[in-house]
């Protein structure tokens, strides 16, 4: 993700891809191999090299197929979303 930003004309800052346990830490970068159907924690803040702005994009993907559990915590952030949204 870093050499994407790179060559996007960006500077990656602390980019995080944590996997597993790794990603129940808020500031675990993340390292060592992604195991198959875990959550995969993606946060990325590109800074644009000319103007400085800083983006900020943060994702929960699963690498394989997700479990029930994992889709009965989507639900439940997607409810949780949807009464949000309903205020």
């Amino acid at each position: 993700m870093d050499s994407a930003i790179l060559r996007a004309g960006g500077l990656p800052a602390d980019t995080i891809v944590a996997g597993g346990r790794q990603g129940c830490d808020p500031h675990e970068r993340g390292s060592g191999p992604l195991s198959a159907h875990t959550l995969v924690i993606i946060d990325i803040f590109p800074c644009d090299a000319q103007s400085g702005y800083y983006g900020d994009l943060t994702r929960t993907v699963v690498r394989g197929r997700a479990n029930e559990d994992q889709r009965r915590l989507w639900r439940t952030v997607l409810e949780g979303r949807n009464w949000l949204s309903r205020r």
